[in-house]
């Protein structure tokens, strides 16, 4: 699977998506490179400039380091870059708990491999500083939820309470994100 670099979380994920959907254009540094990265002003930018990464800016609040997950933006940039792909967003806020476990199965269960973003202290422990938001890829989902974590750290698949996980994107707040054919 895939493994993030770091700060191209949601980029990852987008990749490792439209693997799944057979997409094999599409990945990390492309996605970077069409929407934009923003790191902390102590970060080494440097190691995403040696892997080609040209679009990148600095944020001293962690909430906004990575890549804004803005679906219009992301949608000109796949039209832009002639990958049959559309990014359909969808707000925690307008999910109760049972409809966000009721989405994310029906999406899961029928191969379209929701990217969910969050708050990662909140679903993982206090593992990170600050509070950084943090996406995976949902492969399976129900009363818990079989979700690929592309890192960089940890990357891997991992399972978790439905209902955590519906806490964690409550708190960012958080979201989802599908892909669909064009």
């Amino acid at each position: 699977m895939v493994v993030a670099k770091e700060h191209l979380c949601f980029a990852a994920c987008l990749e490792i998506a439209a693997n799944q959907l057979g997409i094999t254009a599409l990945d990390q540094v492309v996605i970077a490179n069409l929407v934009g990265v923003k790191v902390p002003s102590e970060s080494d930018a440097s190691a995403l400039a040696q892997i080609g990464v040209k679009h990148v800016s600095i944020d001293l609040d962690p909430r906004y380091w990575g890549m804004r997950e803005d679906a219009d933006r992301l949608n000109e940039a796949l039209d832009f870059a002639q990958i049959p792909l559309t990014v359909e967003f969808h707000p925690i806020s307008k999910f109760q708990d049972w409809e966000f476990e009721e989405r994310l199965s029906t999406l899961a269960g029928a191969a379209r491999y929701p990217i969910v973003g969050f708050d990662y202290n909140t679903l993982f422990g206090n593992l990170v500083r600050g509070e950084q938001g943090h996406c995976c890829v949902v492969f399976e989902a129900g009363d818990t939820v079989k979700l690929y974590d592309p890192g960089p750290v940890r990357a891997g698949f991992s399972t978790v309470n439905i209902f955590d996980l519906y806490r964690a994107c409550r708190k960012k707040p958080g979201d989802f994100w599908v892909l669909a054919d064009s």
